[in-house]
């Protein structure tokens, strides 16, 4: 008897040992933390390249087209975080005599469209930009659309590569001689998506 009592206290023993664990496992203690991040622009910039000069330029019998580059490539950083696209346009003013005889000549600059638009940096986002301008094209006419982003594809940093020869001047027997000079405007503007 006194072994059979035995073992029913340690039955027991083992049976309150085995609800008392699986109380403890029973119950759980979840903590939550809560993570903050400020993420800030990385801003909406425009790098644009100096213009080599055309040079001496000789009046001849026939018109004649000269043309000079860029230095390096332009670079467009839109890294604002919003879901706008952009357009990058030029123009120019009209050829002008520097001299007192205030000769004007309009018409007679043009562009080349870009050779390539790469994106930079490390990033699994490949789309890119549009090349907006497929042909040259008058820059002293009004605005000549470039480039342009679309459905987010402006979005990170980007090098656009004109052609060697991309600003082009036409110089005609009419024209006078004399130092001139024209001024290129780069715009880079927000568009809002559609």
């Amino acid at each position: 008897m006194v072994h059979v009592k035995k073992m029913l206290v340690a039955g027991l023993i083992i049976i309150m040992g085995l609800e008392l664990v699986a109380g403890v496992l029973a119950e759980a203690v979840t903590e939550v933390d809560v993570v903050n991040a400020k993420i800030k622009s990385g801003g909406f910039d425009l790098t644009t390249s100096p213009i080599d000069s055309f040079g001496d330029i000789t009046i001849k019998l026939d018109d004649e087209e000269y043309s000079t580059g860029f230095e390096r490539d332009f670079v467009i950083k839109d890294l604002r975080g919003l879901d706008d696209n952009w357009q990058l346009t030029v123009s120019a003013t009209p050829l002008q005599s520097l001299d007192h005889a205030h000769h004007v000549y309009s018409n007679v600059l043009s562009i080349s469209p870009l050779d390539r638009i790469v994106r930079v940096g490390n990033t699994t986002y490949t789309v890119t930009p549009d090349k907006a301008l497929t042909q040259e094209s008058v820059l002293d006419d009004g605005d000549v659309l470039i480039a342009k982003s679309e459905n987010g594809s402006g979005l990170g940093q980007f090098s656009l590569t004109f052609p060697d020869e991309a600003v082009h001047l036409m110089v005609t027997p009419e024209m006078k001689e004399g130092q001139y000079e024209f001024t290129l405007s780069w715009n880079l503007l927000s568009v809002p998506s559609s």
